[in-house]
């Protein structure tokens, strides 16, 4: 009898600590999932930062400054038949010079730094939902409104790689011409 006690009283001790073992396990899960969070969450946060310094925010307005010369709103013309040529050929002309020439400096700042955070969401160092929150919408400005450069920089300038993991932060699916 005394022999099934203490096997009893053994098994129970065992399960019991088996069992504080596992919730052990899961609050150290728990803790390091937390602490992975808070880490994306600061890379998120240093990219969105970093997206403010002097030189981007430059050429982010100058690159927007530029749509300010076009004859009419582009909200008017958005999604028309033909309007997606307009939009190309304008931005060609602000980044290909009839001498020959190229401005590109603004445009490539700016693409760049938007690839390297695609870059960090991708591979899963940023939150998305945080990067698209907060640089979403002029990831989609810049990439679509100057989708025609980006490609002739890809292959005149051979920048194979260029504004390639900017598409990290673009919606799912989204048509850069479509309202």
């Amino acid at each position: 009898m005394a022999v099934v006690i203490g096997v009893a009283y053994a098994a129970s001790q065992y399960y019991l600590s088996e069992r504080q073992a596992r919730k052990d396990d899961a609050v150290a899960i728990e803790k390091a999932e937390e602490q992975a969070r808070k880490v994306r969450v600061e890379a998120s946060l240093d990219f969105i930062r970093g997206y403010q310094q002097d030189h981007i925010v430059t050429a982010r307005l100058q690159l927007l400054n530029n749509w300010n010369k076009f004859p009419i709103p582009l909200s008017e013309i958005d999604g028309l038949p033909g309007s997606a040529e307009v939009i190309d050929q304008y931005a060609n002309s602000f980044i290909f010079q009839e001498d020959g020439t190229v401005e590109a400096d603004q445009l490539i700042t700016v693409i760049d730094y938007l690839d390297v955070v695609g870059t960090c969401v991708k591979e899963d160092i940023c939150l998305s939902s945080i990067i698209a929150t907060h640089l979403g919408r002029d990831a989609r400005s810049f990439y679509c409104l100057y989708g025609a450069p980006i490609e002739r920089l890809r292959k005149d300038r051979v920048l194979k790689n260029f504004a390639v993991e900017i598409k990290e932060l673009l919606p799912e699916g989204e048509d850069c011409y479509a309202q």
